[in-house]
């Protein structure tokens, strides 16, 4: 694994926590981008975010820092694709 990848992970696995305190004291909208795996799991379950059993919140923390990762690489992913195709022509 590469040490980006990595430090991307590790974001997922933080955001979630940051984004409920940055959304208590900063900004709603801010704490719901961060939180964006709980609140969709909840919004399908109607299980409130305070009412999560603890393996459901273990889950979803790792769900985010994979959801993260994903997101956070996919530009870089798409920019070399580019950039493979330009040079094969």
């Amino acid at each position: 694994m590469s040490k980006p990848l990595i430090y991307k992970l590790a974001f997922g696995l933080a955001a979630p926590f940051i984004g409920l305190f940055a959304g208590l004291q900063v900004s709603p909208l801010l704490g719901n981008i961060l939180m964006f795996p709980f609140i969709a799991v909840s919004a399908l379950t109607d299980i409130p975010i305070g009412e999560m059993s603890g393996v459901l919140f273990g889950a979803l923390v790792l769900l985010s820092g994979v959801a993260w990762a994903a997101l956070l690489s996919a530009p870089g992913f798409i920019l070399a694709q580019r950039r493979r195709d330009s040079a094969a022509e």
